[in-house]
């Protein structure tokens, strides 16, 4: 299945597909609302600090946000 011409053609796509939105490197996050797509962060980070920078996205997207957006991955909490 790996090295199935149809498997490596599906992920030549999807890494022409990444380039296209702008990815270097992986991982990346990205935010797609509608057709706008916005790069969040670029490489690893780490939770304590992704997690500020998801909730800046979408405050600056939407407003302010009053609840809690996500679990705490350690306890799974939310």
């Amino acid at each position: 299945m790996l090295g199935d011409v149809a498997t490596i053609e599906r992920t030549q796509q999807d890494f022409a597909e990444a380039q296209g939105y702008g990815v270097a490197g992986f991982p990346t996050v990205l935010f797609r609302d509608g057709e706008e797509l916005a790069i969040v962060t670029r490489g690893f980070v780490p939770w304590d600090q992704l997690e500020p920078a998801l909730t800046d996205w979408l405050e600056k997207r939407y407003g302010d946000l009053t609840t809690d957006l996500f679990c705490d991955p350690k306890t799974g909490l939310c």
